[in-house]
């Protein structure tokens, strides 16, 4: 047996599953210290989150990246318990998802 659920977003949030979500709502709690995976796509940076009172990974991209250790360090396991907005946006002819830390979680 083959499991696909990989490419229907079942394991990994994707802006299809975020666009369902009302806006106001898009938001993610990380739940682990992200670590970098090998996949079938090279080498990303993946964390376990919760949106919606569901647990996902999340691949995130290098803007996302930036965004969050501008604000709460390089360290991902400060990241741990933070909450992240979610928007959709495009980059190329693809849709992806950015990543702004919530700013009264900063660390200091």
């Amino acid at each position: 047996m083959v499991d696909t659920s990989e490419t229907m977003g079942a394991k990994y949030i994707t802006p299809k599953y975020v666009k369902d979500i009302q806006p106001d709502q898009r938001i993610v709690q990380i739940d682990n210290e992200a670590q970098y995976k090998e996949t079938k796509w090279g080498k990303k940076l993946i964390a376990k989150v919760v949106i919606n009172g569901v647990t996902k990974e999340w691949v995130i991209n290098p803007t996302t990246n930036l965004n969050l250790g501008n604000i709460w360090g390089v360290d991902s396991a400060n990241w741990n318990g933070k909450r992240v907005k979610l928007e959709i946006t495009r980059i190329g002819d693809q849709e992806c998802l950015v990543g702004w830390p919530i700013e009264d979680e900063q660390v200091s």
